[in-house]
């Protein structure tokens, strides 16, 4: 809602309710209004590369959203099939800081471990693997802690879906908070249907070396080379061969 009473007077436009990094618990953008968001967070294609048969396809971005702190989000994804998919993200610069990492979920039955969300649904499952250096984790549902520790932020408005407006459906929101020095790198792994995260071979970068997360993915006879970049082409899909 537009002209609702505090926190609903817009609030499912901030950056804290999406399937991304807050770092310091700072918005990547200033907001100035309802409506208005300024100092506009510049962002850039890194590289996006595919295997032969397109099985396998990877893409790495980054954004300045949080330079005045000196930090940058960099994040790498891998689509190792419709059911299975890998995201990294490196927070790089110096010091000490924070970073938040959401996931807005389907509602659905739910179990939380070390590590591991699981969620039921009537045809199918999910699950979401996760590791991050000193991390705590919380899961909300329409606005309340359900499971582990509370995370910075506003309750009320963690755990909720809009798909309409003024329409607003319960949803799951997984958040998982890493503190220490940079560089930081969460790993999260989505899986639909049983899909095996032990079935993709990779080659790791350091965080900040190269332009991606890992050099290289291999998943039975399909390979993908993230090795190679072109800078004066970041948009164009490199083939591997």
């Amino acid at each position: 809602l537009y002209n609702a009473a505090p926190p609903w007077d817009n609030s499912l436009t901030y950056a804290g309710v999406h399937n991304t990094i807050v770092v310091d618990g700072q918005e990547p953008m200033l907001r100035s209004g309802r409506f208005l968001w300024l100092d506009w967070a510049q962002g850039s294609v890194l590289g996006r590369w595919q295997s032969m048969d397109g099985r396998l396809q990877a893409i790495a971005a980054q954004h300045e959203g949080f330079v005045r702190t000196g930090v940058t989000h960099r994040r790498t994804v891998l689509q190792a099939s419709p059911n299975l998919w890998l995201v990294v993200d490196d927070i790089l610069g110096s010091g000490e800081h924070s970073a938040r990492l959401g996931w807005l979920l389907a509602d659905g039955r739910w179990s939380l471990r070390t590590g591991r969300l699981g969620i039921r649904y009537e045809r199918l499952r999910a699950e979401v693997w996760f590791a991050a250096p000193n991390a705590s984790t919380a899961l909300y549902r329409a606005g309340e802690l359900v499971a582990g520790d509370p995370a910075r932020g506003e309750a009320p408005t963690k755990g909720w879906v809009a798909w309409t407006y003024a329409d607003r459906q319960p949803a799951l929101r997984l958040e998982i908070e890493s503190t220490g020095p940079l560089p930081l790198r969460l790993i999260s792994w989505l899986a639909i249907d049983g899909a095996s995260t032990g079935a993709v071979d990779l080659e790791w970068n350091a965080p900040g070396d190269g332009v991606s997360a890992f050099r290289r993915a291999t998943l039975g006879a399909c390979v993908v080379d993230l090795s190679r970049a072109y800078p004066d082409h970041p948009s164009s899909v490199r083939r591997a061969g």
